[in-house]
This record gives structure tokens, C-alpha cells and sequence, in this order.
């Protein structure tokens, strides 16, 4: 036998056969390799997914938007909030896993409610409007009050020295408004009231248009004569004459608003029932609880009322006045 044949045929079989074993081990390889893609995938997704009974409690997660927090610190409300989800815990047994988030723009808070990462929301009445145009599946269930009113009028008010006494001569002056989602509500009111007078827009009437956060930074600006106008919550107005009835004296009316409620608590339309019913049993009788009252008062609130849509008429009915003018 030719011993180089043979070494020849010998190596080709050896050759072979390492490529064979190479070809199975990369086989194998590749099935390892995909098992683990599809079980990485597979964790990364479970846990992606938001996991409503994994300590076999129910969730109860609330979102705050900004907007609503009305003339409100938001340490206060922080504190508040958290006070509530353990308020409730307590009350329905921990039966629920609480979490909060605050909202610091609408987008965001659209983008939680529908990836289902929030089950509630306090809004803004404009923002609750707003995402129902959006079509986004959310309905109110409550609304806490201060007072007799359910919501606020807001008044226009000017100095008596300056001898204004109709809109018109408020073109191309300075004013304040009292900032908030009430004081979005109010400068859309008066805008309103602008086109119905067939004055031009707040952004091309008023040379100067300054939000501030407290009532006070924006009346006595009016009082000293520092500023033409301002924009401010009828009650707070009253508030401040109690404390100085001088500024009643310097100050007048120029025109008051409807009552408009600024902020609802909206749930997801598909968070089951049994929930809404307890989270709504729990809200009503807070006014009758110390703790209770301790956080209506941090949101300076006195108590809470179950939703009706009569509540929210008259914001909506601002909102299809004002989209009718624009068209003009």
C-alpha cells in the first residue's frame, strides 16, 4: 500500500469528521443560543408587563397631574398623597398595592394611562376634555370641593383710580393671572369673553401677560398700581378684603365668571368595578375622618362628592363657545 495514499485518505477523514463535529457543535450551539434569545425574551416581556397580582394584591396606582395641583406645594402634596394610599391601605385591610406618580406634562400622562401603568388620575377639567377628544379611555368618578360651590368664579379686577369700566379699555395693558389649572381656565374664559365683544385674542390683546402663583402676587400689583388687571378666584379675592378691607376700596370688579370646577379624578374605563366602587366609598367619608380631613386640607379642600356631569357643564360649555368664535 502507498503509506503517502493512505496518510492522504486518512487525513480527509479526519478532516471530514472535524468538520462534522464542528458542524454539530455549531448545530448545538445555535439551539443554546437560541433558547436563551427566546427565554431572555421572555422574562424581558413578563416583566414588561404590568404584573397586577404578583404579591396576590390588587394595584391601585394614581397619577397627579400638575395642572391639578392648584396652589399647591408639592412637597405638601407629596405628603399628602402618600398619606392617602396608606389611609387607604388601612381602611380596606391592605388589600391593595398603592403607588403614586405626578405628571408633570399631559403627554406623559396620556402615555401611562394608555400602557396601563396608572389605574387613576387627578386632572384638570381642561386636561380631562382634552383626552377625551384624544379618545383616551378614562371617566371621572369623583371631585373634592371647598365650600358651598362646586368650583370657583374668577373675577377680573382694576383700580378704581385708573377709571376702567369696560373691556376695551384694557387693550394693550398689563395683567395678571393667577396661575394654575384655574388659570388656564380663567384666560380661557376671558378670552372668550374677548371674541364675544369682537376684541382680539388674551396673546394679541394685552401687551403683557404675567402668571403667578399666588393670589396675592397678583392683586396687590392692581392695589399699588403696578399693573393694570388681574385675574384671580372670586373666593381668594374675598379672602384677601377680609384680611384688608382696603383692598375692597381700591379695587373693583370688572367681570366675573361662571363657576367652573377645575379638577376631577378620572379612573380607567377598564379598572374593574369592585375597585371603584371601594375607592369611592373610602373618598366620601374622608371629611369625617382626622386623618381624612388632614389631607383635604393639604390640598385645601374640605370634601369629596361622587361625580355628576352636570358638575363640568359649564367648562364645557366655555370650551365649545370658544372653538365656535375662533371660526369667525
Amino acid at each position: 500500500m502507498d503509506m503517502g495514499n493512505h496518510c492522504k485518505k486518512h487525513n480527509a477523514v479526519y478532516t471530514i469528521s472535524i468538520m462534522e463535529i464542528m458542524k454539530s457543535n455549531i448545530k448545538i450551539l445555535l439551539s443554546v443560543c437560541s433558547f436563551m434569545i427566546t427565554f431572555t425574551l421572555f422574562i424581558l416581556i413578563s416583566y414588561a408587563q404590568p404584573v397586577e397580582t404578583a404579591n396576590g394584591l390588587k394595584h391601585l396606582r394614581v397619577g397627579y397631574s400638575k395642572d391639578a395641583l392648584t396652589r399647591v406645594n408639592l412637597n405638601d402634596a407629596q405628603v399628602a398623597i402618600e398619606m392617602f394610599t396608606r389611609h387607604f391601605g388601612e381602611i380596606v385591610d391592605a388589600q391593595y398595592d398603592t403607588k403614586t406618580v405626578i405628571f408633570n406634562n399631559m403627554d406623559s400622562m396620556v402615555e401611562s394611562i394608555r400602557a396601563k401603568e396608572v389605574d387613576a388620575v387627578t386632572m384638570s377639567t381642561l386636561e380631562y376634555f382634552r383626552l377625551k377628544k384624544l379618545m383616551v379611555s378614562i371617566e371621572p368618578l369623583y371631585l373634592s370641593v371647598y365650600g358651598d360651590a362646586v368650583g370657583n368664579e374668577h373675577v377680573v379686577l382694576v383700580n378704581k383710580k385708573d377709571g376702567i369700566d369696560n373691556l376695551n379699555q384694557l387693550r394693550g395693558k398689563k395683567i395678571i393671572v393667577e396661575l394654575g389649572s384655574n388659570g388656564r381656565l380663567a384666560l380661557l374664559w376671558f378670552t372668550t369673553l374677548l371674541l364675544k365683544n369682537g376684541l382680539p385674542e388674551s396673546d394679541n390683546f394685552f401687551s403683557d401677560i404675567k402668571k403667578v402663583e399666588k393670589i396675592s402676587q397678583a392683586v396687590l400689583p392692581v392695589f399699588f398700581m403696578q399693573a393694570d388687571a388681574c385675574i384671580v378666584r372670586h373666593t381668594g379675592f374675598q379672602t384677601m378684603v377680609e384680611m384688608n378691607p382696603q383692598v375692597n376700596k381700591n379695587l373693583t370688579v370688572l367681570q366675573k365668571s361662571p363657576v367652573f370646577q377645575e379638577s376631577l379624578f378620572c379612573v380607567r374605563k377598564d379598572y374593574d368595578d369592585e375597585s371603584k366602587k371601594i375607592i369611592l366609598d373610602v373618598v366620601k367619608t374622608l371629611h369625617l375622618d382626622p386623618k381624612g380631613r388632614q389631607m383635604l386640607l393639604l390640598f385645601r379642600k374640605d370634601r369629596v362628592l361622587p361625580f355628576k356631569p352636570e358638575y363640568i357643564e359649564s367648562v364645557e360649555a366655555l370650551i365649545k363657545e370658544y372653538n365656535e368664535l375662533k371660526k369667525r
